[in-house]
């Protein structure tokens, strides 16, 4: 799949850099959007997102500590 950027609706909000699992997006300059807030659509992604951080780091903490007691 090859990502593609429309431009014009581009708000800057850098949420497609935070969600790429490849990492391959950058944010390049600032776009002046003083009132925009986020949709409903975005917020509730951005919460899954943490969300899904917060179990990536209980899950390495977990492996980190089969392997401390594995190596006992």
């Amino acid at each position: 799949m090859k990502a593609r950027v429309i431009e014009e609706r581009c708000v800057g909000c850098g949420l497609c850099v935070n969600v790429c699992p490849q990492h391959a997006i950058e944010l390049v300059g600032k776009k002046e959007h003083p009132f925009l807030l986020p949709t409903q659509k975005e917020m509730e992604l951005m919460m899954i997102m943490d969300q899904l951080r917060m179990i990536e780091s209980v899950l390495l903490s977990m492996k980190e500590r089969i392997k401390r007691i594995g190596g006992e």
